[in-house]
């Protein structure tokens, strides 16, 4: 299933429809999900913003979502394999004082090792790494569509803002790109990562396999275990007249497959359950 994540620094949404104005931006680029970086907004609430919803301070039932600071929120994307976990981040800028940058990385990775390891970890608009790849400068596009802020008097370009991921899912991420058309009065460029999730898809097989539990429960039964014990007697009985010279490699893989082969005469098959599709009601409302 492929989704379009989206950050944007918008410096504020305070004036009249400049929230409209996010929203309609992210609907043109077809965007799921966009995280948005200065909307000085207080408290915590939620609100309609043309097909989106507006979350700024609290989540719904679907979605866990938390703002730790002014600079630093994450929202997690619960499914049914797997959750998402995406961090929306806004590093202080070179000019501030060391006490504001080291309290901001302590609280960075406060949140960051809280979460466990398995799901998805995305992380927006940081330029540091721990185990994590910066996706944003591995495409091959044009400077245009690589650079995310430009200066007031439109002389000076640069990419500081970047999308990182987890290493062992940076495949996740197809795409990431910038787009300067996507207007809301703010001198950062809106930026998309074209995201596929990847499931681990177990290989089916068209033989039958015997569960062990279904083995031992039989075997505690008189029936079972008389049916056992009379089946691999007689299966056992033709190995006596074999050569006592025989390999003894040879000898235990036939003791092998007589066990087993009993176990199924015997015993039965358990038969594979179905399992139920992962694409759910859950999934849908992401």
């Amino acid at each position: 299933m492929d989704m379009r994540f989206g950050m944007w620094n918008v410096r504020s949404i305070y004036g009249a429809g400049s929230l409209r104005a996010v929203a309609d931006e992210s609907s043109k680029y077809k965007l799921d999900l966009a995280g948005v970086q200065e909307v000085r907004w207080v408290r915590g609430g939620i609100t309609a913003a043309g097909e989106y919803t507006f979350f700024y301070g609290k989540g719904n039932e679907n979605h866990e979502l938390e703002f730790v600071s002014d600079r630093i929120s994450y929202i997690i994307l619960k499914g049914r394999w797997c959750h998402i976990i995406v961090m929306n981040v806004r590093a202080p800028t070179e000019d501030k004082i060391d006490d504001i940058k080291d309290i901001f990385c302590e609280e960075l990775e406060h949140v960051f090792d809280k979460f466990p390891k398995h799901p998805i970890k995305f992380l927006v608009n940081l330029t540091t790494s721990r185990n994590l790849t910066v996706k944003s400068t591995m495409f091959p596009h044009r400077n245009i569509h690589k650079f995310t802020w430009t200066s007031p008097n439109w002389k000076i370009h640069n990419q500081i803002d970047h999308i990182l991921i987890d290493r062992k899912e940076h495949s996740s991420i197809l795409d990431v790109q910038s787009f300067r058309a996507a207007d809301c009065d703010t001198d950062h460029y809106l930026e998309a990562a074209k995201v596929r999730e990847r499931l681990a898809v177990s290989k089916q097989t068209t033989h039958r396999v015997i569960r062990k539990g279904s083995i031992f429960k039989k075997l505690n039964e008189v029936e079972g275990k008389e049916q056992c014990r009379v089946e691999i007697s007689n299966r056992f009985a033709a190995l006596e007249n074999l050569d006592t010279e025989v390999n003894v490699n040879k000898t235990s893989e036939t003791i092998r497959e007589n066990i087993k082969m009993s176990a199924k005469e015997s015993l039965g098959y358990y038969e594979l359950k179905k399992h139920k599709p992962w694409f759910d009601e859950e999934w849908s409302k992401l």
